[in-house]
């Protein structure tokens, strides 16, 4: 748009559209000067969040986390353990317990690897279990979205 704006002020010969064009450049010339301070402000607050070591290493943008409501995985799981398995899901309530925690954990991450590993570590286990215990023919009453 800036360029634009040049090419038609060089161009122009109209003294009413060279005033227009020189009132929007200074409009988005003040603007890039704001995108680039707040810029500088994420670059700053970015490199709390990077590792030092040198080795390897994934830049992390300080956002918000996404909210997450309480979700508790339990009587569905064991439920469908017992219809669909025919087990007894009182076997698999240490199982149940650690993703239930995994999932808990996974609300308020630690931005490092430990935490990157640990998101992972609950996006893989959220998919093994859609695979096993939430097919598509049958709502299992657990809403959430990832």
């Amino acid at each position: 748009m800036r360029t634009g704006a040049e090419n038609l002020l060089r161009a122009t010969t109209n003294n009413k559209v060279r005033e227009q064009v020189l009132l929007e450049l200074s409009f988005v010339n003040s603007d890039l000067q704001i995108l680039k301070e707040e810029l500088e402000g994420l670059n700053i607050s970015v490199e709390v969040y990077q590792n030092t070591e040198g080795t390897f290493s994934i830049p992390l943008v300080p956002l918000g986390l996404k909210e997450t409501k309480e979700v508790d995985f339990t009587l569905p799981l064991k439920d469908f353990i017992l219809e669909h398995y025919s087990e007894d899901s009182s076997e698999y309530e240490d199982e149940i317990a650690d993703l239930v925690d995994l999932r808990q954990a996974c609300r308020t991450p630690s931005r490092d690897e430990a935490g990157i590993e640990m998101l992972m570590s609950y996006f893989l286990q959220l998919g093994f279990i859609e695979n096993r215990f939430f097919p598509p023919t049958r709502h299992m009453g657990v809403l959430f979205t990832w």
